[in-house]
């Protein structure tokens, strides 16, 4: 399938499969790049310390760099923290790992979630343990030379344009970046504001933003139901003409599609404009 713009996949929606197979699978598609979670994705591999040693990496790495793909993103989505605040040790060795493998497998940004949603956890106090939590590992990043980005969500500790762009100041780090979501960062009660939290984040730091998930909504009751773009109400057309004119130009990567439905989901992208915002060629590597 071809398109008018450069697209990636978020390679679990496409099964779990050995390294080389995924990547031809994907390949397929006509993607060039994938947002990559190896536990979700790979056989093999699984969501604990010491299941992806630098060596598979490399051979991850080289099984799609020869199906022509590169991995933009390195999925690593941990809560840090426990309920009562607490650092989980596990959760960090995870992630600390994941920047330890990034190099190998020619990563370009390390991605992780604030998480902790639960009543009033988007208010600004309650960042204060995920930035301690988060302070060593942006750190770590910085002496290895990786790259990590996190993803705002409105109901997580980190859910807004400005919360991002507070962490961007406390934490003072070039390594840090923000991995944009539109749909993510709706409120669910006011659909009518749809655009307001991506659009914020592009006017406050667009040479932040890593890459974008695409992807739809649809209104339920208090929660929005996911769908793949161009099947939900996300005004797309409006957001990417915006955030163009901010100068926006990063990955965009595609995800909740199946694949049945992803070349009716690239047309109506292509159609809305993704390609003034989609990156021209690939980011530097790390």
């Amino acid at each position: 399938m071809s398109s008018g713009f450069a697209f990636g996949l978020r390679a679990h929606d496409y099964g779990r499969h050995a390294p080389a197979d995924l990547a031809a699978r994907l390949a397929l598609t006509g993607a060039s790049h994938v947002q990559l979670a190896p536990s979700k994705a790979l056989i093999g591999f699984e969501a604990a310390v010491g299941s992806l040693s630098a060596a598979a990496a490399a051979d991850i790495a080289r099984a799609f760099g020869a199906a022509g793909l590169r991995i933009s993103v390195l999925g690593c989505y941990v809560d840090l923290l426990a309920g009562d605040g607490r650092a989980i040790p596990e959760a960090e060795a995870r992630f600390l790992e994941s920047l330890e493998r990034a190099g190998a497998l020619e990563a370009g940004y390390v991605a992780t979630e604030s998480f902790g949603s639960r009543p009033g956890m988007h208010t600004g106090p309650c960042q204060l343990p995920f930035l301690k939590a988060f302070e060593a590992l942006v750190h770590h990043a910085e002496r290895i030379g990786v790259n990590i980005a996190v993803e705002p969500v409105f109901s997580h500790r980190v859910s807004s344009a400005r919360a991002m762009a507070s962490m961007f100041a406390d934490l003072g780090s070039e390594r840090l970046f923000c991995l944009l979501d539109p749909v993510n960062l709706m409120d669910p009660d006011e659909p009518a504001k749809a655009l307001e939290g991506a659009l914020a984040c592009v006017e406050l730091f667009s040479g932040r933003i890593a890459a974008l998930h695409l992807k739809d909504y649809l209104p339920g009751r208090g929660k929005l139901a996911v769908a793949p773009p161009g099947r939900g109400l996300f005004p797309y057309a409006a957001f990417f003409k915006r955030a163009a004119a901010l100068g926006l130009s990063c990955d965009l990567i595609v995800e909740d599609c199946a694949p049945e439905a992803l070349s009716s989901s690239i047309s109506f992208l292509e159609g809305e404009g993704a390609g003034l915002v989609a990156a021209r060629q690939s980011r530097e590597g790390i």
